[in-house]
């Protein structure tokens, strides 16, 4: 829990503070906006990018109210693992590959950077310690002679 609510944290910092340039984080949510309202103009790429992270962003916020479902649900808790997992690698690619040359972070540029890293580690130890056999195994002692 400490890893989801950590992220949400540092998602938070992303949007209340300078990033990238000297503007403020929430800059990005009014241009997200405009894009979305301007799709015809919109290159597949652009769109991988946008949707990627609208989806990151929902993930980081919703994680640490579904701490009951992901050592329930092991479809959503994978679904979640690997979305998150390659959200982190993706956005720290893009960041070595075209930001890192450009200049200065920023306190929300590391905000969002961080966050996806411990948004994946903290659903890798969401599942806790689950049982790795099924309830109904022939394992189990109320199936025995």
């Amino acid at each position: 829990m400490v890893f989801l609510i950590t992220a949400l944290l540092l998602f938070v910092v992303f949007n209340f503070s300078p990033s990238f340039r000297p503007e403020w984080g929430w800059h990005v949510w009014p241009r997200l906006w405009q894009t979305i309202l301007d799709l015809k103009f919109l290159d597949p790429k652009e769109a991988v990018i946008l949707a990627s992270f609208l989806n990151f962003s929902f993930l980081i916020v919703v994680s640490p109210f579904l701490k009951n479902v992901w050592p329930k649900s092991r479809l959503a808790w994978w679904g979640a693992v690997i979305f998150s997992g390659s959200a982190a690698v993706v956005f720290w690619l893009m960041y070595f590959l075209s930001v890192a040359d450009s200049g200065h972070l920023g306190v929300g540029g590391c905000g969002l950077m961080a966050a996806p890293v411990f948004n994946f580690i903290g659903l890798l130890l969401a599942r806790g310690g689950c049982s790795l056999r099924s309830p109904m195994s022939f394992e189990s002692s109320e199936f025995r002679d």
